[in-house]
């Protein structure tokens, strides 16, 4: 390359400076576009992720009918146990759904 020690200094440049800086210059722009025309697109890939199998377990409800229920009138027991069936029900559809997400 051609660059003096003073700025008001000139030195003559031979045709060799000329064909080493565009030489440099060519492989350089060359490994600046190879990066460009080895891109690949991204791919995808499912990996097994280990997670705990229970959020949440659910907190079993209160029930109505008991051993203190009985000075009630019938009609008031089978109306607590319908109401605790279904309570139930539900219960243990929450614990089946926590079952069937651990396997």
């Amino acid at each position: 390359m051609c660059i003096g020690k003073h700025v008001l200094l000139t030195y003559k440049c031979n045709l060799s400076t000329y064909i080493d800086t565009a030489l440099f210059l060519l492989i350089y722009a060359g490994f600046g576009l190879t990066g460009c025309s080895t891109f690949q697109t991204p791919q995808v890939v499912n990996l097994p992720v280990i997670v705990p199998c229970v959020k949440e377990v659910p907190q079993k409800p209160e029930l109505l009918f008991g051993e203190a229920d009985k000075d009630k009138p019938i009609v008031y027991q089978v109306q607590d146990m319908a109401i605790d069936r279904l309570n139930l029900l539900g219960y243990s559809a929450e614990l089946e759904a926590v079952v069937e997400g651990c396997r």
